[in-house]
């Protein structure tokens, strides 16, 4: 597979929670290598790749690759084109769940700590001075890849589809299959090409601010 160190690069996970450590890192098990930031995994038959994987990394418990059912093919030059209609950073409006404010967690307060001229601190609660107190705030600055892209009525956050975006130009594939629809809260899975399969969990709560239509190939 080319550009395979690039490829598995798109897919760990590259953020300090200490919980999921072992997942900087692609890891062997049950004749596939694997590479997830826990919420995209990518499975790849051990056949197709050069590079040694150790086999006692990665999650203790891997989640279920769910069966094909559908044939939708994912183009890459439309996938691309979607996501750069998206601004990098765009105000918005936001409601429900979104529209917590960031600052306070939805509280409506926040702790200030004043030093006095002994240099003893000082704690206390205030509104809070982002939304006033309210704890909820009317529009945002989102960047791209919080936003959410709707491919067939689910929702998938932008920044998840820019890394298989990504994964497929590495290994110069055009196009491909979505071989399970996402319902509810399970993953969608995406065959790239024959022994590589990615699986992608949907966002909940998040208004898509763009849509993918897609068609089965029996339906084109």
């Amino acid at each position: 597979m080319q550009n395979e160190k690039l490829f598995f690069s798109r897919f760990v996970y590259n953020g300090e929670f200490i919980n999921r450590a072992c997942l900087k890192k692609p890891f062997e098990r049950n004749g596939f290598v694997y590479a997830s930031d826990a919420r995209i995994m990518v499975r790849v038959e051990k056949s197709l790749c050069e590079e040694s994987y150790d086999p006692q990394g990665g999650l203790k418990s891997l989640p279920s690759f769910p069966a094909p059912e559908s044939n939708y093919k994912l183009d890459l030059k439309e996938l691309i084109e979607i996501l750069k209609s998206i601004p990098r950073c765009e105000t918005v409006a936001v409601s429900g769940k979104e529209a917590e404010c960031d600052e306070c967690e939805g509280d409506g307060r926040v702790e200030w700590t004043y030093e006095d001229s002994n240099g003893e601190e000082h704690y206390d609660y205030f509104d809070c001075p982002i939304c006033d107190g309210k704890g909820k705030v009317k529009t945002k600055e989102i960047e791209r890849e919080e936003r959410a892209i709707a491919i067939n009525g689910t929702s998938f956050k932008a920044g998840l589809l820019q890394k298989i975006a990504e994964a497929m130009n590495d290994i110069g594939l055009p196009y491909g299959v979505i071989t399970y629809q996402a319902k509810n809260s399970q993953p969608m899975l995406i065959q790239l090409q024959e022994g590589i399969e990615v699986i992608i969990m949907p966002c909940i709560g998040i208004e898509p601010c763009r849509e993918l239509h897609l068609k089965q190939a029996n339906e084109e």
